[in-house]
This record gives C-alpha cells, sequence and structure tokens, in this order.
C-alpha cells in the first residue's frame, strides 16, 4: 500500500472509531486494528492521534473550506461548511467534547477568516478604507460566526443548517456594509 492509500486507511478507521466512541478513549492499537497495519506503521505516518487529527482537518475539512472560499457569495459559502460539518458530525462532536476541542476551534478560525475578510473586500470596493479596519471588521464578525458554528455543535444541532445560514444572513445583511460606512466616517 503507497503512503496517500495508507494514510487514508489510517483515517478512515480513526473516523470510524469517532463515531463509536469518545476522542480520548480510542488508542494507537484500535486505529491500527481498524485498517489492518501495525503500530509501527502507524507511527511511521502519524506522529499521534493529534497529528493524525490534523491531517484529516487538512486534507478534508479543509477542503470544504476552500470550497466555501470560491463561492461568490458568503452566504454559499457558509452552506458549504454547515454541510460540511454534517457530513462529519459525529466526528466533530466527539473531538468537541475532548482534548482536541482546540484543534476544532483553530480549524474553524483559520478558514472562516478568509471567507469573511474576502466578503469584506469585495463590500470594501471603490471606499478608502483601511486595510486594519477591514481586518477588525472580519475578526468581528469572524468570531461571532465560529462561536455561533461551535454553538451549533455543541447545542445538537437544534436547527436544520439552511435554517443556522439563513439566520447568520439575517444577521449579516447590510450589517458589514454600516459596518464598512462608519470606520470610514469615524477615521476621515
Amino acid at each position: 500500500m503507497n503512503a496517500d492509500k495508507t494514510k487514508t486507511a489510517i483515517s478512515l478507521s480513526f473516523q470510524k472509531l469517532l463515531e463509536e466512541k469518545p476522542f480520548q478513549k480510542i488508542t494507537i492499537s484500535d486505529i491500527s486494528q481498524g485498517c489492518g497495519i501495525s503500530r509501527m506503521t502507524f507511527y511511521y505516518h502519524f506522529s499521534d492521534v493529534y497529528t493524525l487529527l490534523d491531517w484529516i482537518f487538512t486534507n478534508d475539512i479543509s477542503d470544504s473550506f476552500a470550497k466555501a472560499a470560491k463561492e461568490e457569495r458568503w452566504q454559499d459559502g457558509i452552506g458549504v461548511i454547515l454541510n460540511s460539518i454534517l457530513q462529519h458530525q459525529k466526528m466533530l462532536v466527539n473531538v468537541l467534547h475532548s482534548t482536541g476541542r482546540d484543534q476544532v476551534v483553530s480549524l474553524f478560525d483559520r478558514n472562516l477568516d478568509h471567507i469573511i475578510y474576502n466578503y469584506v473586500k469585495q463590500e470594501s470596493k471603490g471606499r478608502r478604507i483601511d486595510d486594519k479596519d477591514m481586518k477588525f471588521i472580519t475578526h468581528f464578525y469572524k468570531y461571532a460566526f465560529n462561536g455561533t458554528i461551535l454553538d451549533w455543535i455543541d447545542r445538537g444541532f437544534p436547527v436544520s443548517a439552511e435554517v443556522l445560514r439563513q439566520n447568520l444572513e439575517i444577521l449579516m445583511n447590510n450589517n458589514i456594509d454600516d459596518d464598512i460606512n462608519d470606520f470610514i466616517g469615524a477615521r476621515h
């Protein structure tokens, strides 16, 4: 088996286990047995479960964020992200309720920053607003989105992804435009 196939097999074994038991109860032996490799083979590819988790986020979930960032409308991008979360919901819930929570928060934080900054930049075209002000607006909304999405996961998805997306759209409707105008007015 080549390296990419082995990593994928390890990843799938780990994700399957995450659907069955808590993150902190999964051992390297469990993962290795699940995909029919030795512990040494696991360690050849990953130093521990955290590097495996990071690899999954980078190669699996981050692809969804990359697709979301290419969407013309931020609303569509958020929809892509929410649907990806639903596809990985058992794994994300297990990781969020464990010592791996920081990795999920960091993943969302990095990727939401990019998506929202692009939207703020697009809304700022033709206006004289400093980049530092655009970044401040981005950070504010990124944390609002990140907190809302993490709360949605933590509370067990109390509303559908579409309802959450619509609620975020209602809150955002014209707010960023108003914020840009307020920053321009305050600075000039």
